[in-house]
């Protein structure tokens, strides 16, 4: 095994720890707040998006139903998360965006992770970060594209990133 490979499968096998404990937590983070799992999957993007949505474009952005987007933000809506205003000159369109006093009371349940990332950060150069950023941002990129991260710079498929996931 190259070490390139063993690295590979060292990231891949910390992603796959990873992503059962977030979704847990998340679970318990929803659960707590009266909500389900993917209603708080689509305040977070709420508050990642620049400013108020549409709720066509957060169907579009999810990739979920245009009838579950309507319940989730009945849900959101119902529990003071998000406001809805009207588009100006067209009432019939909405724009959802967060409650900055309400969602505040979620993201705090976050911040020990906020506090990991930092303290472990500065573990890291510059350079070693930007390396990072950059393979999670073409991790992210490939899916967001829906696609899997192929070509010549994807490298071999490993037992551990054959694993579910």
């Amino acid at each position: 095994m190259t070490k390139r490979s063993k690295a590979a499968e060292r990231i891949s096998t910390a992603f796959q720890r990873l992503i059962p404990r977030m979704i847990l937590l998340h679970e318990q983070v929803a659960k707590g707040a009266g909500i389900s799992g993917v209603a708080l999957q689509v305040l977070h993007v709420v508050t990642l998006n620049p400013g108020p949505i549409s709720p066509s474009a957060l169907s579009e952005q999810t990739s979920l139903p245009r009838s579950t987007v309507s319940r989730v933000l009945a849900q959101l809506e119902a529990r003071g998360y998000l406001v809805r205003s009207s588009v100006p000159g067209d009432l019939r369109r909405a724009l959802i965006a967060p409650n900055p006093g309400t969602v505040k009371q979620i993201s705090d349940r976050f911040d020990i992770y906020s506090q990991a990332l930092d303290t472990i950060g500065r573990r890291f150069s510059a350079d070693e970060l930007t390396v990072v950023a950059r393979y999670w941002q073409a991790l992210l990129d490939a899916v967001e594209s829906g696609l899997p991260a192929t070509g010549p710079s994807a490298g071999p498929t490993t037992d551990a990133t054959a694993r579910l996931g």
